[in-house]
């Protein structure tokens, strides 16, 4: 992205902040009053300067497929990898390795760094699969060896900027990377070129819908949903997609579907209606966007969803009611998508207090099997 288009961004999203903070006291006054639909001003303003779908790979020449360094004592790879945002798909974020310890962590010194050239918040969950490490930015993907730092490639993508340039990760399955852009897709790359293999839409740009969070993979199906539910109509899906073509498996809504939403896929089966939803005319159900990585049993074939919060974010007095399924964790079959159940943990969320973690599925001390998760209300669930 050029500086033009970098600078831009930064005075739209003073404005941005401006013209949200003016709606949110205007909702106050007015029972009614939503705040302003800013997603498709920006979508449509920053568009002016950068075109979707350009590609660029850069290749070492020299590399010839990850191999992981010698360690002084190897771990197994199974042990040694990381292949996923929270490294299991039950999200323990645990890890055997033992080289690093109390004795030894105050030597630990800089080996090599890798300059992602991004002026911006570096959020990604970094993989190590097949002794390469994976990270993300807004725009691109890329491999390095990770004793060298090294580029083994590096995939850039061109599309209209976001106002929070953000990504969370990737996922790994089969050979293959998957991540999702600031413009509402899935891209899924060949895990030792970067080659791009498809993509596939999950979002509504002109409604700010992006897909900031990593993705997980299980038995050839890849799971994320979408964000960006802090603007007016903007809602919150959970998708499964198929690993080797990108095609929509199922679709769930987070937030209660209504009269011209748009379904991509089949839909799972759910109780959901707007019942706790009493929004006046003119106020959208908006909101529960996904902003994490999810979590699956693989024993159990469940999929815990994180949901983000309500909207409009600050104003809670244009959506009386609990605003399921936003501020909860939602539990789908992850092969249908259909409901199996859910937890509201903040009902009717005006401080931005959302379920913004992925869940641990854990085993307490005493054998019982537990899902902790901890949103931003400062307390810990299980």
């Amino acid at each position: 992205m050029n500086r033009r288009l970098e600078l831009f961004a930064i005075v739209l999203f003073a404005l941005n902040a401006g013209v949200a903070g003016g709606g949110v006291t205007s909702a106050l006054a007015d029972e009614a009053g939503i705040e302003v639909d800013l997603g498709e001003l920006r979508g449509e303003v920053l568009s002016l300067f950068a075109r979707r779908g350009a590609i660029a790979t850069e290749t070492n020449p020299n590399y010839k497929g990850a191999t992981a360094p010698a360690p002084a004592a190897p771990p197994s790879p199974a042990v040694a990898d990381w292949p996923s945002y929270n490294k299991t798909l039950t999200s323990e974020r645990f890890s055997d390795l033992s080289q690093i310890n109390t004795k030894n962590v105050g030597k630990l010194k800089v080996v090599c760094t890798y300059d992602t050239w991004r002026l911006t918040a570096f959020e990604t969950g970094l993989l190590m699969v097949e002794g390469a490490l994976i990270g993300t930015t807004e725009f691109d993907i890329f491999s390095i060896n990770p004793a060298t730092c090294a580029e083994n490639w590096r995939t850039h993508e061109e599309y209209p900027a976001y106002l929070l340039p953000t990504n969370r990760g990737a996922a790994y399955l089969d050979g293959m990377l998957f991540r999702g852009t600031q413009d509402g897709r899935v891209l899924a790359y060949d895990f030792k070129t970067g080659k791009r293999l498809w993509e596939a839409t999950i979002g509504d740009a002109k409604k700010a819908e992006d897909v900031p969070a990593a993705p997980i993979a299980w038995q050839g199906l890849v799971f994320v949903g979408n964000a960006g539910g802090d603007f007016k109509g903007g809602k919150g899906h959970m998708y499964a997609l198929d690993a080797k073509t990108g095609k929509i498996v199922w679709q769930f809504f987070l937030v209660p579907k209504t009269e011209g939403d748009i379904v991509r896929g089949p839909l799972g089966a759910t109780p959901l209606d707007n019942s706790t939803w009493k929004n006046p005319p003119g106020a959208p159900i908006s909101g529960g966007g996904t902003w994490t990585s999810t979590t699956l049993d693989p024993a159990s074939g469940l999929l815990y969803v994180p949901v983000g919060n309500p909207a409009p974010d600050y104003n809670n007095s244009v959506r009386q009611g609990d605003n399921l399924f936003a501020g909860s964790v939602v539990v789908l079959d992850a092969k249908t998508g259909a409901y199996k159940n859910h937890f509201q943990l903040v009902p009717r969320d005006w401080h931005d207090w959302d379920v913004s973690n992925p869940p641990a599925l854990i085993k307490s001390r005493g054998g019982k099997r537990l899902m902790a998760v901890a949103p931003k209300d400062g307390h810990l669930y299980g």
